[in-house]
């Protein structure tokens, strides 16, 4: 899944994605937000996009990360340089 912005895939009741969209939100990161649901497109685009279906994922361009803490989301952002209040 290549895009110009990250994609955050989330589920509504999952703690771990309400902590990274809440990250994504304080830190001004610019993204968009897939809310996965059981039967829909959304699933597909989120196993397509990283083999996977578990939640959180963040996809940017070919790389991604997927069931992961906000320590391994900070690290994520920072690798791609897509945190504007990270120190560079």
């Amino acid at each position: 899944m290549e895009n110009a912005r990250p994609v955050i895939f989330h589920r509504k009741d999952c703690s771990k994605c309400k902590r990274a969209l809440y990250y994504l939100q304080t830190r001004s990161v610019a993204h968009d937000a897939v809310e996965v649901q059981e039967g829909t497109d959304s699933l597909e685009q989120l196993k397509k996009a990283t083999q996977q279906s578990s939640t959180p994922a963040f996809v940017f361009e070919e790389d991604h990360i997927h069931d992961f803490d906000v320590a391994e989301l900070a690290l994520f952002l920072r690798k791609h340089h897509l945190d504007p209040a990270a120190p560079r």
